[in-house]
């Protein structure tokens, strides 16, 4: 299912992964996206290549304190440091956490984490976005 923050249409790529809500929507949204994701076709794909492929899939953090639809982003900054030189995880699926630290005149710093099915951490990332509009 597409998350609920998005609007139809919007990261179109989604369709090629299986994405599921990992925290229960909130009355208090809180700077977080936490998603389970897998790729659906992930034969032939390297792990490490995997992960830097998922570690760029959710929005910034900020995104559910917004009030109106996303506007376009685009990164400024990006770093991913590899905790695994052999990530492996149980039937594909990963736990991606994106958390905004600081949002302000057009820009989001997010710190990225990804850990496998057995609770392991094997990336952890940050990235300084603009956000127009």
């Amino acid at each position: 299912a597409v998350p609920r923050i998005l609007p139809p249409g919007a990261m179109d790529f989604l369709g090629n992964m299986d994405v599921c809500h990992a925290v229960p929507a909130q009355d208090d949204p809180r700077a977080e996206v936490c998603w389970w994701v897998r790729a659906k076709d992930r034969a032939g794909i390297d792990p490490q290549m995997e992960l830097l492929l998922l570690a760029d899939l959710t929005p910034p953090g900020v995104f559910p304190l917004l009030a109106r639809p996303i506007p376009p982003i685009s990164s400024m900054t990006w770093l991913a440091n590899f905790l695994s030189p052999a990530p492996q995880t149980q039937d594909g699926w990963w736990l991606l956490r994106t958390t905004g630290d600081y949002a302000e005149n057009g820009c989001s710093s997010d710190r990225t984490e990804i850990w496998n099915s057995a609770g392991e951490p094997v990336l952890m990332g940050m990235q300084s976005v603009a956000i127009f509009g």
